[in-house]
């Protein structure tokens, strides 16, 4: 089963440039979501080659949106109570960041 999903949040930590073991480039990053009073942080993997020229232009604090598919998996952080990781990873982005003029 595949269940699609749309986040939009602000970078917190990346855009991080990796490689898969056949040498393939992708991009990792972690997204801050606002969840009511509180936050989520997600996991995003991009393999695109077209977005990921727009990712690696991100920082810190930039807004974005992604389209992809969900992962969630369960975990207890040195065997406390269970937390659920989410992740993305993108099939399609769109950045808020401002452009310079003339570009």
């Amino acid at each position: 089963m595949t269940a699609l999903a749309l986040i939009s949040g602000t970078i917190f930590r990346g855009p991080e440039r990796r490689s898969t073991k056949t040498w393939a480039p992708f991009f990792t990053l972690t997204l801050k979501v606002a969840n009511g009073a509180a936050f989520d942080f997600w996991r995003v993997a991009v393999f695109d080659e077209e977005i990921q020229g727009e990712v690696g232009e991100l920082t810190k604090g930039d807004s974005i949106s992604f389209v992809g598919r969900l992962s969630a998996e369960v975990y207890r952080k040195d065997g406390g109570e269970p937390r659920v990781s989410l992740g993305l990873t993108a099939d399609k982005a769109l950045s808020l960041k401002k452009r310079p003029r003339g570009a």
